[in-house]
């Protein structure tokens, strides 16, 4: 079965699959990769595909791989419930919090978490709150 016979049932045409076949060769030894996409209303031609792609990259390097270097999100193994959801704005609330911190600029967002970790008074200062003392 052929690709375009696998997605026939696709009303438009401009959703129909796709698919992008990469050879390379590394030290002699050649690989290949074969990705596959189904694209949404809209994707009219290769400019407008790439510039979706580069924009669904644009998130993944905005916010999941800094939640992932940040707080170590891709090694959570919480699974059950609505555990993962609340972890999840949790953390996406707490990464608002370091990005906005004016005391430590510098630091990168992973240093920010853990003085925020060590320190009682920093970490009650980034949502704007007096320590408790």
């Amino acid at each position: 079965m052929t690709l375009t016979e696998a997605f026939a049932g696709l009303q438009d045409p401009r959703t129909g699959p796709a698919q992008r076949h990469d050879l390379r060769e590394i030290k002699g030894k050649t690989s290949s990769e074969r990705a596959f996409y189904i694209g949404s209303k809209g994707i009219a031609n290769a400019e407008t595909f790439a510039n979706a792609a580069r924009s669904h990259w644009e998130i993944e390097n905005k916010l999941h791989w800094v939640l992932d270097v940040t707080f170590r999100e891709d090694d959570c193994r919480v699974r059950q419930g609505h555990a993962p959801q609340n972890l999840s704005a949790l953390r996406k609330f707490a990464l608002t919090l370091l990005r906005q911190d004016q005391q430590y600029p510098k630091r990168s967002l992973r240093s920010r978490r853990k003085t925020a970790d060590r320190i009682p008074d920093y970490r009650a200062s980034l949502p704007g709150l007096a320590p408790l003392g």
